[in-house]
């Protein structure tokens, strides 16, 4: 697929490279685990909105841009982490998505045994 000249690709650039994004919201995106265009591409809105402490249009903005960047068909690693009631990490599982192509999206299931009960989930983008 070529790339789209309005939006840099994104082995060749900075997270601050896309729109919206200065230095302290490129810095806020790090600290939080969004630390590549993979990482925006697969986030929510709402997701990026709330840990990042920015307006959830922006998030959306980033977001776009980011997949826009990310090439469709990478390849991308999750790694989910299953928390209990009382917070504490019960395990984790490693799932591998395709990149969707701009404005799709991917499916994919990944399962998790455990004899406590999971009431929660976070994931992280751990690779290309």
């Amino acid at each position: 697929m070529p790339h789209n000249p309005g939006v840099p690709m994104a082995t060749e650039a900075t997270l601050e490279d896309l729109p919206g994004v200065g230095p302290a919201t490129a810095e806020k995106l790090k600290e939080t685990g969004f630390d590549s265009y993979q990482s925006l591409a697969v986030a929510s809105p709402g997701e990026l909105s709330n840990t990042a402490d920015i307006g959830e249009s922006t998030a959306a903005d980033i977001i776009q841009a980011a997949r826009k960047a990310a090439e469709p068909g990478q390849t991308v690693t999750l790694r989910f982490y299953f928390g209990g009631p009382d917070g504490r990490e019960i395990g984790s599982q490693e799932v591998r998505v395709q990149m969707p192509a701009v404005e799709q999206t991917a499916t994919f299931t990944t399962q998790f045994s455990s004899s406590e009960l999971i009431t929660g989930y976070r994931y992280e983008v751990v690779g290309g």
